[in-house]
């Protein structure tokens, strides 16, 4: 059974993550040593950043070639769908894997 606090600190990952970026889940995936919901979705999180901070990385990069000014965009509103989906999940108790990237990342926090 999934707490109320484990929850809070769930959706504080993801949704404080759009205002935060890394910062949020990485605390919050520092503080919830004995949450393991909360440890999961910070760690989702995390890894969901991490990889969409690339992706903008390379977006800017490809900015030279004119073809970024389409990616960075798309690369936002992805980014933002994906961590709004997180949020609502952690809402409802329920484990939430983002595509793509997803079981990538839970295989690398090992969660």
């Amino acid at each position: 059974m999934v707490t109320q606090d484990e929850k809070t600190y769930a959706m504080l990952a993801w949704f404080l993550s759009i205002i935060f970026g890394l910062l949020a889940p990485l605390i919050i995936f520092l503080i919830s040593n004995d949450k393991p919901f909360a440890k999961r979705h910070a760690a989702i999180a995390l890894g969901f950043q991490i990889a969409m901070t690339i992706c903008s990385i390379i977006s800017a990069i490809l900015m030279a070639l004119l073809i970024g000014f389409l990616l960075l965009p798309v690369v936002g509103i992805f980014a933002l769908v994906i961590t709004i989906m997180g949020g609502m999940a952690a809402s409802r108790s329920e484990n939430y894997d983002p595509p793509i990237f997803g079981p990538m990342i839970a295989k690398m926090f090992n969660v």
